[in-house]
C-alpha cells in the first residue's frame, strides 16, 4: 500500500514501484521511502530513502471531460478547468478551414456544424481527433509529454474505449492514459464514495449507482432524452404559436 504526504513530497511504497511526481509541472524533489529487508532479522523492515529531482515543464498531467455540448480540460491540481471548448467543428462549404470554440460565433451564418457525438457517445473520430489537437494546442502542451486523465460516461462501450486509447497513444503519442467513470468522479467531488448519480447531458441521460468508488454495471439506466430533445420540443411548441 502506498502512503502519500503531498506537503513533504514523500512516498512510502513497496519495492519496484514506479510513480509520477504529483506536482509534475513544478520543479521539486521527491523522496521515495522503499522498504528493504535487513540481513540479520527478516521480520524487521527498514526504509531506504531515494530522492529524485523532477525538472520543470517536462511532463504535464491534464484532466479532460468531453461531453456532447462542451469539452473541459485543465491541469491536475487546479481548482477549475483552464479551457472550455464547444464539442463541435465548423466548416465552410468548399473550404478546408475549420473553426472551433469562440471562432464558431464569428461566422455562424456560413458554418456547417458537425459534432463527434451521437446520443452521448463518440461516433465521428476524425472530428474527435481535431478536438484533441485543439486541446493540446490551446493548453500549450506537447502531447508526447502529457499524461491524460479522461472522464467517460458510465454507459460507454468497450469498443469506444479501445478506439479512444488507440487515438491517443498511436496518433497523439501521449505518455499515459487513465479513463474513469464520470459518475464516480462526481461522488468524489462531493466527498463521497457511494451514491446514486443522475447525469443528464446534451446527448443522453443516465442513472447509476456508485459503491465505494465503483460504478455497478447492472445499475446503469440510460435514455436518449437529453438537452437536445428538450430543444427540439421547445422549438416545435414555439413554431405553433404565431405570436412568437
Amino acid at each position: 500500500q502506498m502512503v502519500l504526504d503531498t506537503r513533504q513530497k514523500v512516498l512510502v511504497c513497496p519495492p519496484k514501484w514506479v510513480g509520477i511526481c504529483p506536482e509534475s509541472r513544478v520543479c521539486c524533489n521527491v523522496t521515495y521511502l522503499i522498504p528493504t529487508q535487513p540481513k540479520k532479522n527478516k521480520n524487521e523492515t527498514t526504509l531506504r530513502a531515494t530522492t529524485l529531482t523532477m525538472l520543470p515543464h517536462k511532463t504535464h498531467s491534464i484532466v479532460v471531460d468531453s461531453g456532447t455540448f462542451s469539452t473541459k480540460a485543465g491541469f491536475s491540481g487546479d481548482e477549475s478547468p483552464q479551457l472550455v471548448l464547444k464539442s463541435v467543428l465548423g466548416k465552410v462549404e468548399n473550404d478546408t478551414t475549420t473553426f472551433f470554440g469562440d471562432d464558431l460565433d464569428v461566422r455562424r451564418d456560413r458554418l456547417a456544424l458537425h459534432s463527434p457525438f451521437r446520443n452521448g457517445l463518440v461516433c465521428r473520430w476524425d472530428i474527435m481527433e481535431s478536438i484533441w489537437d485543439q486541446l493540446f494546442q490551446r493548453l500549450s502542451v506537447n502531447s508526447k509529454d502529457t499524461n491524460v486523465l479522461l472522464a467517460e460516461p458510465s454507459h460507454n462501450a468497450r469498443v469506444i474505449r479501445e478506439k479512444h486509447t488507440e487515438l491517443l497513444f498511436e496518433k497523439k503519442g501521449i505518455r499515459s492514459l487513465f479513463m474513469g467513470k464520470s459518475a464516480a468522479w462526481s461522488c468524489y467531488a462531493n466527498a463521497r464514495g457511494t451514491g446514486v448519480v443522475l447525469d443528464s447531458g446534451g446527448g443522453s441521460t443516465s442513472v447509476c449507482t456508485v459503491a465505494e468508488g465503483y460504478v455497478l454495471p447492472k445499475s446503469i439506466i440510460r435514455d436518449n432524452i437529453s438537452g437536445r430533445t428538450l430543444d427540439k420540443i421547445t422549438l416545435e411548441l414555439l413554431s405553433k404559436r404565431r405570436d412568437v
